[in-house]
């Protein structure tokens, strides 16, 4: 009898143990999923603040920064009811309320002043048009809500190519490099005559066609007839080479 209620007693513990350890192993395994789907929702809210940051405002849209902000202060509560003791998500939600209530008022105007300036936004543009795409192949971003941000940013990244093409035609203008300067005012023209929501655009186009028009009565090379050659210029093949990785995702859509 002595050594059944031993063996009894044994079994009895080794469940115990055993049940212990079974339920030590689901809440650390429990913890871990915590753990890291606070990490992966920290990773995500600073892509977004990144990509607040990284373009003015005036370029990157008030649908995009208002998307943005609310994709921090959602994800920054998520981590909240995950861990309610995680000060950097308080910190996170209180910005993203107060950055929110000012989201959709007109943003401060900007002005390129440099080439290199010009491509850093064209291609953080280019980056966030991805960014939304890959949103969209995850599940985390519904067609119907992509399809419009998406737009916007190209929209955005044309409008900082054409700034770029105009500050190109003002230096050569200011270095009394008059043709190359049409050149360079003629493709802002086509570019601008086609953007949907460019800022003051009659105003933008009217004044440069005064400047060209200018242009043309002040060099005598205008007042000759041009011959047209089959081949593109140098800085035309040049423009087509620095437009070419924008004009290739601006074609892709949802």
């Amino acid at each position: 009898m002595a050594w059944g209620l031993i063996v009894a007693v044994v079994a009895v513990c080794s469940v115990i143990v055993a049940l212990l350890w079974s339920v030590s192993r689901s809440m650390e395994a429990a913890r871990e999923r915590k753990r890291q789907r606070i990490h992966a929702l920290q990773r995500r809210i600073i892509s977004f603040l990144d990509l607040i940051d990284g373009i003015p405002p005036a370029y990157l849209g008030a649908a995009m920064r208002q998307f943005a902000l609310e994709q921090v202060l959602a994800c920054a509560q998520e981590i909240l009811q995950l861990d309610p003791g995680d000060t950097r998500a308080s910190r996170q939600v209180s910005e993203a309320q107060t950055a929110l209530a000012t989201a959709a008022s007109e943003p401060p105007p900007v002005r390129i002043s440099t080439q290199l300036e010009a491509n850093n936004i064209r291609k953080s543009l280019i980056e966030t048009a991805r960014f939304l795409q890959s949103l969209h192949t995850q599940g985390l971003l519904e067609a119907s809500k992509a399809r419009p941000l998406l737009n916007a940013v190209k929209a955005n990244a044309t409008r900082v190519q054409i700034d770029a093409l105009l500050l190109k035609a003002n230096e050569a203008r200011q270095q009394d490099k008059s043709a190359s300067a049409v050149l360079l005012y003629q493709r802002a023209l086509d570019e601008l005559r086609k953007h949907p929501s460019y800022p003051r655009k009659e105003e933008t186009i009217a004044r440069i066609e005064e400047t060209m028009v200018e242009l043309g009565k002040t060099n005598s090379a205008f007042d000759k007839p041009q011959v047209t050659s089959a081949a593109p210029s140098a800085l035309t093949r040049a423009l087509e080479a620095d437009l070419a990785e924008e004009d290739q995702w601006k074609k892709k859509s949802f």
